[in-house]
């Protein structure tokens, strides 16, 4: 969300985008026009681009039906309150308005404040023409599979990281190597 995100110097949210596409040399996306458009964490723990005009989203709603139906045997406290999932809503609609092939991916909003059960914080590598994913998992098995089987579908060959304690701290996988240097 550029309101979130603007530099403090700059009023001109059009000039912004324009400088950024010049920049860039791509056009950009705007998704959402206020904060409380977009869900309140790092855009990696809800979107994941996949090359090709593709990306995953987290779907709450899907990973909601999946949680009723096989419950975790650590209770994960899930926000069952689905008018609160509507920022994800607002990020699937404008991606799939604006051309994007949209893979939907089971997610849980839980009622502590940026604390999500995301397989978007992922690794994405591609080696000798291989496309690998480091993804992370829960130990919530129906989740835990049906997002693998999301990534295995377009064309990822899947590596499972366990984040079952880490996640509670506000983040996950590429959280937590996201500071790794290379030399």
């Amino acid at each position: 969300c550029l309101a979130r995100n603007s530099p403090r110097d700059i009023d001109d949210r059009q000039g912004l985008l324009q400088q950024m596409e010049g920049a860039l040399q791509k056009r950009i996306v705007l998704i959402g026009g206020t904060p409380e458009d977009v869900p309140d964490h790092h855009i990696c723990m809800y979107l994941t681009p996949l090359g090709e005009k593709r990306v995953a989203v987290a779907d709450p709603w899907l990973g909601l039906e999946l949680y009723r139906r096989n419950p975790a045997g650590d209770a994960v406290d899930v926000e069952m309150d689905t008018t609160k999932y509507e920022p994800f809503g607002n990020v699937l609609r404008c991606l799939e308005r604006n051309g994007f092939q949209v893979v939907r991916v089971p997610f849980l909003l839980t009622r502590t404040p940026r604390v999500y059960v995301s397989y978007n914080n992922v690794m994405l590598e591609r080696r000798r023409g291989e496309k690998l994913i480091y993804m992370p998992v829960y130990g919530i098995p129906a989740l835990d599979q049906a997002a693998g089987a999301v990534f295995e579908k377009q064309g990822w060959r899947v590596t499972p990281v366990r984040v079952a304690k880490l996640y509670r701290h506000t983040g996950s996988l590429r959280c937590q190597v996201g500071i790794i240097k290379r030399r």
